[in-house]
């Protein structure tokens, strides 16, 4: 596991743990199964067993992570079952965000959106998957904190945090990543945020979540 983290300081000690397990989880650096002890991930980020226990049971209770006994955690499995879940939920919550994000977004925030848009397209016909994945976050996290509604982001992150692992499936197959992001859907949802309907912003980002997933749910069960 060397290099997944950057050396831990003493100051908020449990906060940074917390936060870069957290990210390591969303860019997909475990995988799908992975058995993961306290004490290697301690001597990884150079920190006591204290902090990586409290910030591993933390994960736990969010479902990133499951207890494997008192020492050990497991990256959860994907099953069909569990990613059909976490899309129906997506496609619940996340159009919904981009609506309430519409009357909030400004010609600067359009230019923004578009300039990682731009960026992740770019970097898919390079076939540099880890960016991709990057700037598709960037891009919907963006918009979804133009919803202005914190309880809403939260939990949008809570699903997003879930099925980090499992981009790690995608990393894997990087040379059939430019499949997945040829959609037209984000350009839809920039057009609906300038012409400031809402109903339309809600259609394409639920069309960009449920044509992503099918290639994703493709490609990871059928192909692997």
């Amino acid at each position: 596991m060397a290099g997944r983290f950057t050396p831990i300081q003493n100051e908020t000690l449990q906060e940074r743990v917390y936060s870069e397990l957290r990210n390591a989880i969303i860019r997909g650096e475990f995988t799908p199964g992975e058995t993961i002890t306290i004490r290697d991930i301690a001597k990884e980020m150079g920190t006591s067993t204290m902090p990586v226990r409290e910030a591993l049971q933390k994960l736990v209770t969010e479902r990133a992570l499951e207890a494997k006994g008192s020492r050990s955690l497991k990256v959860p499995e994907l099953t069909q079952e569990k990613f059909k879940d976490l899309v129906d939920t997506r496609l619940i919550i996340e159009p919904e965000a981009a609506a309430r994000a519409t009357p909030n977004v400004t010609e600067q925030d359009i230019k923004r959106l578009r300039e990682m848009d731009e960026r992740l397209e770019a970097y898919a016909r390079d076939n540099k998957a880890d960016l991709v994945l990057k700037y598709n976050r960037s891009f919907h996290f963006a918009i979804y904190e133009l919803a202005n509604i914190p309880t809403l982001y939260q939990i949008i992150d809570s699903l997003w945090l879930q099925g980090g692992p499992y981009s790690q499936a995608i990393l894997d197959k990087y040379r059939t990543i430019n499949n997945a992001t040829q959609s037209p859907a984000h350009a839809e949802i920039l057009a609906a945020f300038e012409e400031g309907n809402a109903a339309k912003a809600k259609k394409a980002m639920y069309r960009d979540i449920s044509e992503a997933s099918e290639w994703y749910s493709n490609t990871y069960f059928t192909e692997k």
